[in-house]
């Protein structure tokens, strides 16, 4: 069996369709998965009681035990789950707690994903919806900018501007223009309108190709070394110049990408998406963090960029963090060495960009007030980054 063969084959064994399920509730084989919910439930109602109660950090003692949902079955074998909320062993109304909301919400993401719908694999969806409860943002009403939901309402126009990516269920998935992570296959892609970038991973190999018209199936399935029926990792990404910058931050602008990459790794795709969620949280494209605010810190544009690349070219390209060294006027410039890439960022405040990767790393607040960073404290983000995602 060749290596294409193999890898196409172990993305296979990760699907799953309605077959799998019987009329008498979840079957073994995705109780681990079902569990992950449960866990993706408790944090989403931890992320939506903190929205509630700015003036606290934390959520009381005993939220967990008070807020619970439990998975118990799937209904007459479809992709209806029977949701049972407890708390203290007496059942819920819903609406009652957190978690309740949470579940509504989750529902449909979870129904989607054990339907089977299209190519759907549990596992990629799974993964990279970990971090679900991290990008709720408050708009006219939530907006939840997530991997694998079938549906996401966004309340901007651009929203009508980017593609589609639709499976065999009628409902259908946009790719909203900020930093974010998807999940669907080369057989969903659609691109009527807008410009897409596609890279198919093979080892080391990269295939970058470029396409904004209605053939992209067929000129896909002759470049790609893959069956076009694996899983791929979406990622939307505004597009970077040859300098590294952003062409533009506007969430209406035309220059949006949707950079898509088959991957057979869902390890991986986890990792990445981790990081793209931390990412999402923190960058704010349309207003920008409030500098006199308690709770933000001003974080250049160059910076935010820098990050940005840095989360997408190791994603893409499987790369090492850069090398990281003064220029004369005292910032500190990234180099790819990538001539077909073409990536040389300058980090315009060093200070910003530590906080921004502090943030990334998960352990730093957003009022941390860095002194003046030189390379040893860049390398040693990157000697982070790169073990956490090799």
């Amino acid at each position: 069996m060749s290596g294409n063969e193999e890898a196409a084959a172990s993305l296979a064994a990760l699907r799953f369709t309605g077959a799998r399920f019987d009329r008498r509730g979840v079957p073994a084989d995705v109780l681990g998965e079902v569990a992950t919910c449960q866990r993706m439930l408790h944090e989403l109602a931890r992320q939506m009681y903190l929205r509630d109660h700015p003036e606290r950090t934390n959520v009381p003692a005993g939220f967990r035990a008070m807020n619970r949902v439990r998975v118990t079955a799937i209904q007459d074998g479809s992709s209806t789950l029977l949701l049972d909320s407890e708390a203290d062993g007496a059942p819920l109304e819903v609406g009652d707690t957190y978690t309740q909301l949470a579940a509504e919400e989750w529902q449909r993401v979870l129904a989607s994903i054990v339907s089977g719908h299209g190519a759907t694999h549990l596992e990629y969806d799974i993964g990279s919806c970990r971090q679900l409860g991290k990008t709720l943002e408050r708009s006219d009403g939530l907006t939840y900018i997530s991997a694998s939901q079938r549906s996401v309402e966004l309340d901007h126009d651009s929203a009508e501007r980017v593609r589609r990516v639709a499976g065999e269920s009628a409902s259908a998935q946009r790719l909203p223009s900020r930093p974010g992570m998807w999940v669907g296959s080369v057989d969903e892609i659609d691109t009527a309108q807008g410009k897409f970038r596609l890279v198919g991973f093979e080892g080391r190999s990269r295939h970058v190709l470029r396409y904004s018209t209605e053939s992209v199936f067929e000129q896909l399935k002759a470049s790609l070394p893959f069956e076009t029926d694996d899983a791929v990792c979406v990622v939307c990404l505004p597009e970077l110049s040859s300098s590294g910058r952003a062409a533009s931050t506007d969430r209406h602008s035309t220059d949006l990408v949707a950079d898509i990459a088959v991957v057979n790794d869902t390890q991986r795709v986890d990792r990445y998406g981790t990081l793209l969620s931390r990412l999402e949280s923190f960058t704010d494209l349309e207003h920008g963090w409030d500098a006199d605010s308690d709770h933000s810190v001003p974080v250049g544009g160059a910076a935010k960029t820098v990050a940005r690349s840095i989360i997408s070219r190791l994603l893409f390209d499987g790369l090492p963090l850069p090398h990281a060294y003064p220029v004369p006027d005292g910032s500190i410039s990234l180099e790819w060495g990538l001539d077909d890439v073409g990536i040389n960022a300058e980090i315009a405040n060093t200070a910003d960009t530590v906080v921004l990767m502090s943030w990334l790393r998960g352990d730093g607040d957003l009022d941390s007030s860095a002194e003046s960073v030189n390379t040893e404290d860049i390398d040693q983000i990157a000697t982070w980054l790169t073990a956490r995602l090799s």
